[in-house]
């Protein structure tokens, strides 16, 4: 065992940083020519960090990621992560990643650093010591903690994503607008996984390309492309679903049915009939998440009972389970102008398209309920929650306001607030709205309690870490707002 001389863990003997801490314990070897020892009174020797975000480049290319130091290639990474299995342990306090996790946040946050200063500007300031997690992107009213985002995306998965956390240090430093060269980065990202047949993560860098060039020819030629994708997934989906299971050929060269080459199984219980018997299975495969047999179900129901409402709905919620958005939405769409004083459905479109990332439609559908129904405390929290995605974090706390003015003793509405108090770093406002949520919950919403516990926890854990210069009054505030 390698025992850290920092904090005393016992790491494994090749391990080359502690992995409760992150010292630096030994180097890794190379083919390289050594370098000349430097003495420890020259912090600049210690760590090359356009090195550690070059060997990320490397890292990446055999899996297809190509990165150029550009925010959309930040995108390129969260979605590789998420495709290579998402987080790790979502707001634990205690994570304690693995020697290969660490490289991986090494790597991430030396790249999400590069970025940050070659397309915002910033200095890297070396670590006191061997410890990694204390080297910083240095800038004339704040200091960022690059390794600190890398720690954090892989922990949390998508809550803590680069490409947001880049946009929330853009904010913070005050610039507006949008280097026109850019969008060719999102477009060529978006290009590269559609040819990988990939179309669900080339939607990712169309939409965040809609936000800032909209009327572009080059992204609708794309958005055109990028539909008929997803329409070559769905009939697949279709097609597997309606292509029965065949047996191997027969020397003769014809393939029979499966079912024909197996045993028959034995005979099954008469099955219920009717509209009740087809409402059962339809609520049982939603429940299963067999989303194909719920639409099957769903379609035989709608012949029996034309029009019913709660079959019109479960039709579009089978549908945004395929993946099959658009036809989701249309189905929604439908059951609105069936019943256009029923929330239901409204409330169903709002969130199916807030599940598939679509922010700005989710939005609209948010509107659409308030005009029907204003102040209604659920739609003002959904509405913060999808501002807070847009990174529109002033306009989120306005909505979540209103949600606590409306209903002051709904606890998931102060657990909401305080979370979006401590993205704008009002760490005392945010203490304050937790700690109400917890009074609130306490006996009787066991969810809201444990987030609201977890949430100030975090926020208490955090806290000290934040990087004050008593003599400029500056900070870090990426550190909140990662979390």
């Amino acid at each position: 065992m390698a025992k850290c001389p920092k904090c005393q863990y016992d790491n494994a003997e090749v391990a080359l940083m502690c992995n409760l801490c992150g010292l630096v314990l030994r180097r890794a070897s190379s083919n390289a020519p050594a370098r000349t020892a430097q003495p420890p009174s020259t912090p600049a020797a210690r760590f090359d960090f356009q090195e550690l975000a070059s060997r990320q480049v490397k890292a990446l290319e055999p899996f297809g990621v190509a990165l150029d130091f550009s925010p959309a290639s930040l995108l390129a990474i969260d979605a590789f992560l998420d495709d290579a299995g998402g987080a790790r342990a979502p707001g634990a306090t205690d994570w304690q990643p693995t020697q290969a996790q660490n490289a991986v946040i090494v790597g991430a946050g030396a790249y999400f650093g590069e970025v940050i200063r070659r397309c915002l500007g910033g200095q890297w300031v070396q670590p006191d010591d061997d410890n990694l997690a204390g080297a910083k992107l240095d800038f004339p009213a704040l200091t960022l903690q690059p390794f600190r985002a890398g720690f954090l995306r892989l922990r949390d998965g998508d809550r803590a994503g680069l490409h947001a956390a880049y946009e929330s240090c853009r904010s913070a430093l005050g610039v507006t607008g949008v280097p026109l060269d850019t969008l060719p980065s999102y477009l060529a990202q978006a290009d590269g996984f559609l040819q990988k047949h990939r179309p669900d993560l080339a939607q990712r860098f169309v939409d965040r390309a809609k936000r800032g060039w909209p009327q572009s020819p080059q992204l609708k030629a794309l958005e055109a492309r990028l539909a008929a994708a997803h329409a070559e997934v769905r009939a697949a989906e279709a097609a597997a679903v309606a292509t029965p299971a065949t047996a191997p050929a027969e020397p003769g060269g014809a393939k029979v049915p499966a079912a024909a080459a197996v045993p028959p199984p034995k005979p099954a219980p008469a099955p219920m009939q009717g509209v009740r018997a087809l409402r059962y299975e339809l609520a049982g495969a939603l429940k299963r998440r067999d989303f194909a047999s719920a639409l099957g179900a769903v379609d035989r129901l709608l012949v029996e009972v034309p029009g019913e409402r709660g079959a019109l709905i479960d039709r579009g919620l089978a549908l945004a389970g395929l993946g099959r958005i658009d036809d989701a939405v249309h189905a929604l769409e439908r059951a609105i102008a069936a019943f256009p004083d029923d929330l239901e459905a409204y409330d169903a479109r709002q969130q199916v398209l807030l599940d598939a990332g679509r922010l700005a439609e989710a939005l609209a559908a948010n509107d659409a309920i308030l005009a029907r129904a204003p102040g209604r405390t659920p739609t003002l929290r959904m509405r913060a929650g999808v501002l807070m995605r847009l990174g529109e974090k002033d306009r989120a706390l306005e909505a979540i306001t209103r949600a606590v003015e409306r209903s002051p003793d709904e606890a998931a509405s102060w657990v909401l607030r305080g979370t979006i108090e401590g993205k704008l770093l009002r760490t005392e406002q945010a203490r304050e709205a937790l700690r109400r949520a917890i009074a609130l919950a306490a006996g009787k919403d066991d969810e809201a309690l444990a987030v609201a516990r977890r949430e100030l926890q975090q926020l208490e854990a955090l806290t000290p870490m934040m990087d004050i210069d008593d003599a400029s009054g500056r900070q870090d505030p990426t550190q909140l707002a990662l979390a």
